[in-house]
């Protein structure tokens, strides 16, 4: 298990112990391993409460984020810097050499941009930028006053905002039989909980609870599920920003600091900044300024602030989403 999902195990349990009560007791522990990963006990040590942690992800938007990060920080042999937009599911590590030459290659001839909304490209360049596309990097600009000179790229997908998303999402997580067994194996009189993560490497679906798109239909329980918690994180170390319960009543959205009903905010276009919305990176649609509400907690004071943030998307049939780890533009008012 890595730095991160230790990090949200944590926060799992920190999230219901604080909701349901009772002590944390870990389970997957050695020699103990492949069992559920904790309970909620009692003062007398009996299990109130089997819980299993789990994530939603996509493994390769993951990697790619993490690639991204760690190029931004290195001298990877650019004659000047760019900023490029690069598909999140694309190996950047593998073809990094392939992409610098060609960068310096653009360079060389006198272009600072290529890709949607700049100037269609010409001359001999054009097998240059044809060749960064078969890489999927869909646009990039030059920025010669950014010394030393690095390469800055950021993601883009693809995908729906649609609600019944998060739904699929969920329900193929929770189904996986490994999970099932963990929680079926609970002990008699004990609740089974399941915590299902959104990690924003599946951002068509971790923004759908993050940002408030409405609340999605219930996913179905197995047999062996009596409750999942479906929740969003953000910050260092994690907190748990948005979180939905579901139980054989239905779905519905709760406070991860009270535990009491929320309503799921929602997202509607809006006027925005008083510049331009950019232009999407991929199919070059002027984007739209939409408007976020969410609440930032600040677990040193218990403090919870209410925030208003723009983001600026494709409006395509919502298919693009472009972000540097996330959407490309956000001001918080």
């Amino acid at each position: 298990m890595g730095a991160a999902e230790r990090a949200l195990e944590t926060e799992s349990q920190q999230v219901l112990a604080r909701l349901l009560g009772g002590r944390v007791e870990p389970r997957d522990v050695p020699p103990a391993q492949g069992q559920r990963d904790f309970d909620l006990v009692d003062d007398q040590g009996s299990v109130l409460t089997a819980v299993e942690v789990t994530s939603v992800q996509l493994p390769l938007a993951r990697a790619t984020r993490a690639q991204m990060e760690r190029i931004r920080h290195q001298d990877v042999g650019l004659q000047t810097s760019w900023m490029v937009a690069i598909h999140e599911e694309a190996d950047l590590a593998a073809s990094l050499a392939q992409v610098v030459s060609l960068l310096n290659k653009l360079e060389s001839h006198g272009i600072s941009a290529f890709g949607a909304p700049f100037e269609a490209v010409t001359g001999r360049a054009v097998d240059a930028v044809d060749e960064l596309r078969r890489l999927r990097i869909a646009q990039g600009r030059a920025m010669p006053d950014s010394v030393p000179p690095r390469l800055f790229p950021s993601g883009y997908g693809s995908g729906s905002i649609d609600p019944a998303n998060l739904t699929a999402a969920v329900e193929a997580e929770i189904e996986k039989p490994d999970n099932r067994r963990k929680l079926g194996e609970a002990p008699t009189g004990a609740e089974r909980h399941m915590f299902v993560w959104l990690h924003d490497s599946h951002w068509y679906v971790s923004s759908l609870l993050r940002d408030g798109w409405g609340l999605p239909p219930a996913p179905a329980l197995p047999s062996e599920v009596d409750v999942v918690w479906i929740g969003v994180a953000d910050g260092n170390p994690q907190t748990c920003s948005a979180l939905l319960r579901v139980d054989s009543n239905g779905i519905q959205a709760i406070d991860p600091m009270t535990g009491s009903p929320r309503t799921m905010s929602t997202n509607s276009p809006a006027t925005g900044p008083p510049e331009a919305a950019p232009h999407c990176p991929v199919c070059g649609t002027p984007g739209v300024w939409m408007r976020t509400d969410r609440t930032r907690h600040d677990p040193s004071t218990g403090h919870s602030t209410a925030i208003q943030a723009w983001e600026a998307r494709c409006p395509a049939d919502t298919h693009h989403w472009w972000m540097p780890g996330r959407p490309l533009t956000k001001r918080e008012l």
